[in-house]
């Protein structure tokens, strides 16, 4: 029972260091700005790690949007009924997006995040992303 398992992990990590080898002989293009491999994996892993605050987050998110653009007082409340959906969608986005860093680190040409902001924040500039 143990050794599929075994031989499952045997495989994932020969075809992880073949994939850090085979983009070895190539080079990375000349910017700057890219993240490099191991901030990639954790970008990826603290996307997966707070995927589920999506769903607080969304709710939150569009209640303050509405807050702040309407006079009415039940758009606040409508706003963070509208933030429960969205709370799903964001949360699967992020996660693949997390799925994604994690599995792609090793090869340069995957660097751009698939997801903005990049990681999960209450702040106002998360606030102004969702918009």
């Amino acid at each position: 029972m143990k050794r599929p398992v075994y031989q499952l992990m045997l495989i994932s990590f020969v075809c992880l260091l073949c994939g850090t080898a085979s983009g070895a002989d190539q080079a990375p293009p000349a910017q700057q700005d890219q993240p490099h491999g191991i901030q990639r994996l954790g970008r990826g892993v603290a996307n997966t790690i707070s995927s589920p605050l999506e769903l607080l987050a969304q709710p939150y998110a569009r209640a303050k949007y509405w807050e702040d653009r309407s006079t009415n007082q039940f758009a606040v409340l409508g706003g963070f009924f509208e933030g429960i959906p969205m709370g799903f969608v964001y949360f699967g986005w992020r996660l693949g997006a997390g799925f994604y860093d994690m599995f792609t680190f090793p090869y340069w040409c995957y660097d751009k995040s698939i997801i903005q902001p990049e990681y999960l924040s209450f702040s106002p500039e998360f606030l102004e992303a969702g918009d």
